[in-house]
């Protein structure tokens, strides 16, 4: 939130957590505020690290019932910014 709006270390930064996925889940609040950015290269950053880092975590061993036991269920601030904010975006590639 310290750079300007628009600027490539914000574009940077939510390419890099995106590449560091579902343990950078505590940087979710600062991607999902990326989402209103004014370039539309750092929010497409934001929307496709949203889907990385707020993805849901699976146990290595399955559950009692032989599915995937769920570690750490889908982020549901970053699941709800894709859905309501970058699915209306004004961008074709950010919607993609």
């Amino acid at each position: 939130d310290r750079t300007v709006a628009g600027s490539v270390i914000r574009i940077q930064a939510a390419r890099a957590l995106g590449v560091i996925g579902p343990d950078a889940h505590e940087a979710i609040p600062d991607l999902a505020r990326l989402a209103t950015d004014t370039a539309w290269e750092t929010r497409d950053a934001a929307a496709e690290a949203l889907g990385r880092v707020g993805q849901p975590v699976y146990d290595d061993k399955p559950g009692p019932d032989g599915q995937p036991a769920v570690k750490r269920p889908a982020s549901k601030v970053a699941m709800d910014k894709l859905a309501t904010v970058m699915l209306k975006d004004a961008s074709a590639t950010v919607r993609l």
